[in-house]
């Protein structure tokens, strides 16, 4: 049995890197594949029955309200309709962690940033959370 090495943020919901999506996949049986990549072209993952999401987020960048919202609203709707989840940049470590902690708050799971973002580095221990995400983050949720 292969390692897995994505991480399980809640029930149906799992985070990691790209490497981790084919893993989310086979073994996590995701429905969908969040893709965070601005870089990517094609998915990370090869599958016919799993719907791949690209929603575009820039590494260590400001200003990406807009975007994180979206991917957040796109994860907490595929929740909502008993979807099984991956989410997923290059690494897994912050642009993941950037959304995974927008949707523990919208999903009430967590009511305030610093107790999402400690949630996520819990439930991800590799987290690095860039500081210019971190202020696009508090500028979402204050």
């Amino acid at each position: 049995m292969p390692r897995v090495k994505y991480n399980t943020l809640i029930p149906r919901i799992l985070i990691g890197s790209e490497t981790d999506a084919q893993s989310m996949v086979d073994d996590g049986g995701c429905d969908v594949i969040i893709d965070l990549r601005e870089e990517a072209d094609k998915p990370a993952f090869f599958s016919n029955y799993t719907k791949w999401i690209h929603i575009k987020l820039k590494d260590h960048v400001t200003g990406q309200e807009s975007q994180i919202q979206k991917a957040v609203a796109v994860v907490v709707e595929q929740y909502n309709q008993n979807k099984t989840i991956g989410i997923h940049c290059a690494s897994g470590v912050c642009r993941t962690a950037a959304v995974a902690i927008g949707v523990l708050i919208e999903l009430g799971v967590c009511r305030k940033l610093k107790e999402a973002t400690q949630y996520v580095e819990i439930s991800r221990t590799q987290t690095s959370l860039h500081p210019n995400l971190k202020d696009t983050l508090s500028n979402l949720y204050k």
